[in-house]
């Protein structure tokens, strides 16, 4: 059962958000894996808008949007999980580029300088969280500069699962690294009666 939002075209379906247009003269209905927040909504009707704008210059292709769709076979079109990692990181970056400055110069310091350079090459649907765990144990950083190289492919990949680009989020298996505690130094009773 689906529920109306103040969205044309955008309805709640359980936990999932669902969009409704029409393209070639045929009803469609695409359900989003995204939870049905308020900010979520507003995307969702965005990316509809892009749909709608499309489909009237003619330019849609429903695999563009939905690769793994069974109307992409209806309508043709190539399905687009043949992306590579750098391909996939491009595309989720050109939505999702973080607003604070100090962040994004950080987020394209670790694209550029370490996914791209070592797993970018790769397939997406054919990365596994194994290569990742990999990858990143080999990279001589301390633990939280390795999460924050994760930090950018972990959120691509939950778009990209979103958008049916690949049948798992792998991310959820690749451990962050736990930094490690400092050492505590406590005073001994000689240095306790000096003071």
């Amino acid at each position: 059962m689906s529920a109306k939002t103040k969205y044309p075209g955008v309805r709640i379906r359980g936990k999932s958000i669902q969009i409704d247009f029409r393209y070639k003269g045929v009803r469609c209905r695409e359900t989003l894996k995204l939870e049905p927040t308020p900010a979520n909504l507003k995307k969702v009707a965005q990316l509809l808008g892009k749909i709608n704008h499309d489909i009237t210059f003619g330019i849609f292709n429903y695999a563009d949007y939905f690769p793994s769709s069974n109307m992409v076979d209806k309508f043709g079109g190539k399905k687009s999980t043949d992306f590579t990692v750098s391909q996939a990181i491009d595309w989720w970056w050109e939505e999702n580029a973080p607003t604070d400055s100090s962040t994004k110069r950080k987020d394209i310091t670790n694209i550029e300088k370490h996914i791209k350079p070592h797993i970018g090459k790769i397939l997406l649907c054919d990365l596994t969280a194994r290569q990742v765990n990999k990858w990143i144990k080999s990279v001589e950083l301390s633990p939280s500069s390795r999460n924050n190289i994760l930090t950018p492919l972990r959120q691509m990949f939950i778009h990209a699962y979103a958008e049916d680009l690949v049948n798992e989020n792998i991310m959820l298996r690749v451990q962050s690294f736990k930094r490690a505690k400092p050492k505590k130094n406590p005073l001994t009773i000689s240095e306790v009666t000096i003071l």
